[in-house]
């Protein structure tokens, strides 16, 4: 395996994670609050 291959799998991996984060965090957060203390 060579070393930009590895780089690039976890260059792609780190993205996939940074989206799954903003994506659960755009989704729990607001449950938590109420809509009228929400910001657009």
């Amino acid at each position: 395996m060579d070393l930009s291959v590895v780089a690039s799998v976890l260059g792609v991996g780190w993205i996939v994670v940074e989206y799954a984060v903003k994506i659960i965090a755009v989704g729990v957060v607001p449950e938590d609050r109420r809509p009228s203390s929400s910001s657009a």
